[in-house]
C-alpha cells in the first residue's frame, strides 16, 4: 500500500474533521493510555494521524513515531489545529531511536495486525525495551473474533475492495509475550461493537447483524491488549 499517497491525500480540512466526532474506540483507548501514564511519557509507535494520542491530552508528554514522513506531517496539522504539542520522530517500529526504559506507556492501534508472528514478536520486544520497568505496553488490533467485522473483511477481500493491507487473526499476544519474557498480561478487552457494523456495506446484512446483536452481543471492533513490564530484580 502506498502510505505516502494515502496520507498526502488528506487536506487540512479532512484531518481536522476527525476531531469533530472521533470513533468511540479511540476515546476508550485514549482514556486507557491516559490513566496508565499518570501524567508521564507516552509513545505512539506507528502513530499515523495520531488522533488517539491527541485525545490522551496534554497532561502527558507525547511522542509520535512513524516510518512515513507524510503521516507525521498530517499529525502535526492535527495537533496544531487543536492547539496541542507533541514530539515527532521519523523511525522504524522494529528499531526505534530511543534508550531503554524511557516511556511510561508505549502503544499503537491498527498496526500489529499487518505483521506475521515473528515480526509481531520483534515489534513487541522493541516496544517493551523502551518501556520503563512497571510501565505498560498496549497493542490494539481489529477484532476478527467479532463476527460482523470478520464477515465484512472476508467479503471485501473476496471482492477485491478491501482498502487496507491484509490482516492476521489475533486473539491476543500471549505467545509473543511468553517468548519475549519480562512482561505480563494485564487485560484483554474489546470495545465499540457499533464500529464493526460500519464495515458492512450491504444494508440488509447490516440490519441482520444488528438484529442478531440485540440477542447475541458480539465482541467489539477493537481488541485492546495491555501488558506491564516487570520490575528489575
Amino acid at each position: 500500500m502506498d502510505w505516502s499517497a494515502f496520507y498526502k491525500s488528506n487536506t487540512a480540512s479532512n484531518v481536522t474533521d476527525m476531531l469533530k466526532s472521533p470513533n468511540k474506540w479511540k476515546l476508550i483507548l485514549a482514556d486507557r493510555v491516559r490513566k496508565l501514564a499518570e501524567g508521564g511519557s507516552v509513545l505512539e509507535a506507528g502513530c499515523g494521524y495520531g488522533v488517539t494520542s491527541l485525545l490522551v491530552g496534554e497532561q502527558t508528554r507525547r511522542v509520535m513515531l512513524d516510518m512515513e514522513p507524510s503521516a507525521l506531517e498530517v499529525s502535526q496539522v492535527l495537533f496544531g489545529h487543536a492547539g496541542q504539542h507533541a514530539q515527532y520522530v521519523h523511525g522504524n517500529l522494529f528499531n526505534m531511536p530511543f534508550d531503554d526504559g524511557v516511556f511510561d506507556v508505549v502503544f499503537n492501534a491498527g498496526v500489529l495486525e499487518h505483521f506475521a508472528y515473528e515480526e509481531r514478536r520483534n515489534a513487541l520486544r522493541e516496544m517493551a525495551r523502551i518501556t520503563r520497568p512497571g510501565g505498560c505496553i498496549i497493542a490494539a488490533v481489529p477484532n476478527h473474533y467479532s463476527t460482523p467485522y470478520a464477515h465484512a473483511y472476508a467479503i471485501e477481500k473476496a471482492r477485491g475492495t478491501w482498502k487496507y493491507p491484509d490482516e492476521y487473526l489475533i486473539f491476543d499476544f500471549s505467545r509473543e509475550v511468553e517468548e519475549i519474557g519480562g512482561i505480563y498480561s494485564v487485560s484483554r478487552e474489546t470495545c465499540d461493537v457499533a464500529n464493526s457494523f460500519s464495515f458492512l456495506t450491504d444494508k440488509k446484512t447490516w440490519l441482520w447483524f444488528r438484529l442478531i446483536n440485540s440477542f447475541k452481543h458480539y465482541e467489539g471492533y477493537l481488541t485492546i491488549c495491555t501488558y506491564r513490564k516487570a520490575w528489575d530484580d
